[in-house]
């Protein structure tokens, strides 16, 4: 966690927050530990009017518990984020983001969070420490280096040549209930994210809220619904999911909070790739919204 960043962007404690009457929000505040140059790597974000303190685990604030990890998931993970096999995907996402303060929805090991890092800072958040943690690595190291499968029992090192930016920082967070303010970013990012959240409206509606008027939404997913996590899903017998959420962020669909948004480009079909080992692939095809919100 670089210090910069962390000044820039104020977190506050999810514990006591209270929406009743008006929006009650304590501002948490820092007590570093142990440091290496301008990164904390341990201590703690207190909250003044409760008392509750959130650890720092190796760079990352933990606000919330962390979701079990899957090595050889993460290990995909990596490779897909940061070898070659998705150069076009991430090039053509890139082109979608909007300078100031991102958030990175979802943001795994973090290579679109040091994207949109590159036109400002960028906050990612994710619920797997593990992966965070990766992230968090290759920022104050400044070079990506990881093991991927080549087959069954053979694995090799791989240094990427993504070059991490520092004006970035990774917590641990859930999206239904962020450590944030409302209007706080020019940019947000949900990238194959909302087919894996357990309430996709209300993880839309939270985002919308974080989002300052005039800001851009960047959203892309393969829409491949897990019915043991999410339980309301986007889309009906009739109504393809990526038609509702355009139907749903230009207001054709009436939601508990409206959303006002004016849809600049949208594609389906942008092939996103999993690498089991050399041998074996996985396809994913996403669609993707850019979607800017009026003022």
């Amino acid at each position: 966690m670089h210090r910069s960043v962390l000044d820039r962007l104020n977190l506050y404690c999810t514990a006591c927050c209270c929406f009743e009457g008006g929006i009650s929000q304590h501002r948490l505040v820092l007590e570093p530990g142990l440091t290496e140059g301008d990164f904390i790597l341990s201590g703690w974000l207190a909250c003044p009017n409760c008392g509750k303190k959130y650890p720092i685990e190796d760079g990352v604030p933990c606000l919330v518990e962390s979701y079990p990890d899957n090595p050889e998931v993460t290990s995909q993970y990596l490779d897909a984020h940061y070898s070659t096999l998705n150069g076009g995907y991430w090039q053509k996402l890139a082109a979608c983001i909007s300078p100031g303060l991102c958030l990175d929805a979802g943001c795994s090991v973090g290579r679109f969070t040091f994207e949109c890092a590159g036109k400002g800072f960028a906050l990612g958040i994710d619920t797997n420490l593990a992966q965070l943690k990766l992230a968090a690595r290759f920022q104050r190291q400044g070079y990506v280096k990881y093991h991927r499968r080549t087959r069954s029992l053979g694995y090799e090192e791989v240094t990427s040549a993504f070059e991490p930016s520092p004006g970035v920082l990774f917590i641990l967070a859930d999206v239904l209930n962020p450590p944030l303010r409302m209007e706080t970013f020019d940019f947000i990012s949900g990238l194959n994210f909302i087919d894996s959240v357990r309430t996709p409206l209300t993880a839309l509606g939270q985002m919308d809220a974080m989002l300052k008027p005039g800001g851009r939404l960047l959203l892309s997913s393969p829409y491949v619904w897990d019915e043991t996590i999410t339980r309301d899903w986007l889309e009906t017998e009739n109504t393809k999911p990526h038609r509702f959420l355009t139907d749903l962020l230009e207001g054709r669909i009436p939601a508990l909070v409206p959303f006002n948004y004016t849809l600049i480009k949208e594609s389906e079909g942008l092939a996103w790739r999993l690498r089991r080992q050399n041998s074996s692939h996985f396809v994913y095809y996403a669609d993707t919204i850019l979607a800017e919100k009026k003022a």
